[in-house]
């Protein structure tokens, strides 16, 4: 599976170096401060260096031939463990056996890539004896990349492989290219005027040979058995395929929704949830392989094209989450441009998964989740719940990803954003289910602001100090929209269980328990969503007001210690207090965050404000869905 170029970019260990290396080399940068063979530890690097400075003859060629180390009795041994070791000395002329031999050289030089972003993301945290040992692991990975073309051109291709042969020697020499302009950069002295440019030509044969290396893997998949040799044998007849490609589609639709789902857990995730939306993100990498086993009967390959463009788009958005996934936590700017990337990607997906359906449905397909809502529900609760949950999610899927738009993307956020009221306004409400709409009308009309405050925020020059009045009402808009979809989910999730029209229930009359937790979580939420309306710089405050509330959220946690909680409920009970927990930590960081003033602390703890608030909804529309269940 791909790990992207993006993943492993040039922040890089050697940013890192530049500002260390000067601890752990006393002469500075690069290597000038190594002067024997066995501080080199590859012969291909103290050559280079002999090369640069000839001054150090007297430790790395006392023989006076002109070829470094070669007076050591190991220093003709790659010590960094690389694929040539394992080289055969026969290269086959078999086709299977070269494909096979190609693709396991790609990996294994990506595996030196991926050692090398290791070390990058675990530098900084390591010893100075254990960074130094990290430096001589780059130097051995820079100059196996040095020697890699030399390596490559031991396999001969069979006949009629001569594509393949030249897409894995053009990969071989970018490799070469990344290695030796490694060595150049990091034989540049520190604060040449030259060093900038020595790295960014690193940069460049870096992300090189990442594009070449797909080409390859491409090449090598597609030839040796990819899209037009399928490992399954569908069937042919036409009624057969379209149930098998819903499936696929439904399928899709289920891991995206899980996929959203443990996403909007944010920093509530557990190790499990994590692993699991990687997982799903693998196999959507995997994804087209899958869909190329599906072939479709005649008359049918305007849905087999769509749903092949649906698989693409699908593979490309694993592949996308995965690089997102492996950058290091420090490079924001680089973790930016790959979440966009996969927003692009995922979004486009959503888009395939609608064509496919409407194709679909017009060759008689069976209606799936992934069917668009009709447009007049005629009172149908089924119908009208899909309609509902379709529409939120799109929106919510968009408040998601809304960072750092295209104008395109821009365009259409907004125009689906400002309609949002009126598709909500248009569906025919089933009697019993006036909670959902009034729900789901009210997120509607959330999000209907947020154009409008987006373009106050441009016209005030875009500003992004967390003073600045149209940010911060921009952000907090946001915010109260997630938190209105929470809600609405939420509570179609009870419909959709049946706890709504489950009239054995018992009432929360029958229970002081309930009755006193039910009240006490509403009036907290309450006095929540009046501090925040408090917070926008557009509306009035009273600070007396909020003072109130800031003290009473601190309390609460100690005031529900010592109720009498029925065995039954100890679940609401800890929901509870969890739930307390947060508003009194979302005080003090209101708090902190007013005593920071115009200080360094002022945006860390408007921060942890926000998302305090958030956990903070997201524990109420938990726990108010628990109370529901219990009757109260």
């Amino acid at each position: 599976m791909k790990t992207t170029k993006s993943s492993r970019h040039v922040g890089l260990i050697v940013l890192i170096m530049l500002s260390l290396v000067t601890a752990i080399i006393p002469t500075g940068a690069g290597a000038q401060g190594m002067q024997t063979c066995e501080d080199f530890g590859s012969p291909d690097i103290a050559q280079t260096i002999l090369e640069v400075d000839p001054s150090l003859a007297e430790f790395l060629d006392p023989d006076g031939n002109g070829i470094a180390c070669d007076h050591e009795n190991d220093s003709t041994e790659d010590r960094a463990g690389n694929p040539k070791d394992d080289r055969r000395d026969e290269p086959t002329g078999d086709g299977d056996d070269y494909f096979a031999d190609i693709e396991v050289e790609v990996d294994s030089v990506i595996a030196t890539f991926n050692r090398y972003a290791e070390i990058d993301a675990t530098f900084s945290d390591a010893s100075e004896a254990e960074q130094q040992d990290m430096i001589v692991e780059i130097e051995e990975i820079a100059a196996f990349w040095s020697v890699y073309p030399d390596a490559a051109a031991e396999y001969e291709a069979p006949a009629g492989f001569e594509d393949v042969d030249g897409a894995y020697l053009d990969f071989a020499e970018a490799v070469g290219d990344t290695g030796d302009a490694w060595l150049i950069w990091w034989n540049t002295p520190a604060g040449d005027r030259n060093a900038d440019a020595a790295f960014n030509d690193f940069v460049d044969a870096y992300d090189l040979a990442w594009d070449e290396a797909d080409i390859v893997l491409s090449m090598v998949r597609d030839e040796a058995g990819g899209a037009s040799d399928p490992k399954d044998i569908p069937t042919g007849e036409g009624d057969a395929y379209i149930v098998d490609i819903q499936g696929e589609l439904d399928l899709l639709t289920e891991q995206v929704d899980r996929f959203l789902e443990i996403s909007g857990l944010g920093a509530d995730a557990s190790d499990d949830d994590v692993d699991e939306l990687n997982r799903i993100a693998a196999e959507w990498a995997d994804y087209p392989e899958v869909a190329s086993a599906y072939a479709a009967p005649d008359d049918f390959e305007v849905i087999e094209d769509a749903y092949l463009d649906l698989a693409d788009s699908i593979g490309d958005a694993g592949e996308l989450w995965e690089a997102y996934w492996a950058i290091p936590a420090a490079n924001d700017e680089e973790e930016a441009v790959a979440l966009d990337a996969f927003e692009d990607a995922f979004n486009d997906g959503q888009n395939h998964v609608d064509e496919v359906q409407e194709l679909l449905d017009d060759a008689g397909g069976s209606d799936g989740p992934t069917d668009e809502p009709a447009d007049d529900p005629s009172g149908d609760a089924d119908a009208y719940l899909a309609a509902v949950s379709e529409h939120a999610d799109g929106l919510n899927r968009d408040l998601m990803f809304f960072e750092a738009p295209t104008e395109e993307e821009l365009d259409r956020y907004f125009t689906d954003f400002s309609e949002a009221p009126e598709v909500a306004a248009s569906l025919d409400v089933p009697a019993g289910y006036e909670e959902i709409q009034d729900a789901y009308v009210l997120f509607t009309e959330q999000v209907a602001l947020i154009p409008g405050l987006y373009d106050e925020w441009v016209e005030a020059g875009q500003s992004e100090s967390l003073d600045d009045p149209a940010l911060s009402t921009l952000l907090l808009a946001f915010t109260e929209a997630t938190n209105l979809y929470e809600t609405l989910a939420a509570i179609i999730e009870e419909f959709e269980s049946g706890a709504a029209s489950d009239t054995d229930v018992p009432t929360a009359s029958d229970d002081p328990y309930l009755a006193y937790v039910r009240e006490t979580v509403d009036s907290l939420n309450a006095e929540l969503e009046t501090f925040l309306e408090m917070m926008m710089p557009t509306n009035p405050s009273d600070p007396g007001e909020m003072e109130q509330i800031l003290t009473n959220w601190l309390a609460t946690p100690n005031a529900i210690m010592d109720l009498d909680v029925p065995a039954d409920h100890a679940d609401i009970q800890e929901a509870f207090e969890d739930y307390t927990v947060e508003l009194a930590n979302a005080a003090q960081y209101y708090v902190e965050w007013r005593e920071a003033g115009e200080g360094d602390g002022r945006a860390p703890a408007f921060n942890n404000l926000m998302d305090s608030f958030e956990d903070a909804q997201e524990h109420y529309a938990a726990l108010d869905s628990m109370l529901t269940e219990a009757g109260a």
